[in-house]
């Protein structure tokens, strides 16, 4: 999570370039095949009152969630500049910056639970 507040801003330019996209269900297959221990866990939405139930997250669709942006990002920086990659890394962050979060505290729980 420090690397995006370490992050500049970065500009987009006006190269129009998507980076490649890996299908989500071989990325998902791949992941669960290097972590079979992996799986559903609950989370909460805090957002939430407290009256409304548990969700649940999985392990393995948040690796491949994030694995897909960042990948996204290095391709930028490789193809199109650091200044697009910085953009999207800050833009993607509503994205696996959620998962990153709530992955971290389940792999604290695997670790220490």
């Amino acid at each position: 999570m420090a690397a995006y507040h370490e992050t500049p801003d970065g500009g987009v330019s006006d190269e129009d370039a998507d980076a490649p996209r890996q299908e989500g269900a071989s990325l998902y297959k791949e992941v669960a095949e290097r972590f079979p221990d992996y799986g559903a866990y609950p989370v909460a939405d805090p957002t939430a009152s407290l009256d409304e139930a548990l969700m649940m997250a999985d392990a393995i669709d948040d690796l491949a969630d994030i694995t897909l942006d960042m990948r996204e990002v290095t391709w930028l920086a490789e193809h199109v500049g650091m200044d697009d990659a910085h953009w999207a890394f800050r833009l993607l962050f509503f994205h696996w910056g959620q998962h990153a979060r709530e992955l971290s505290i389940y792999l604290c729980g695997r670790l220490w639970g």
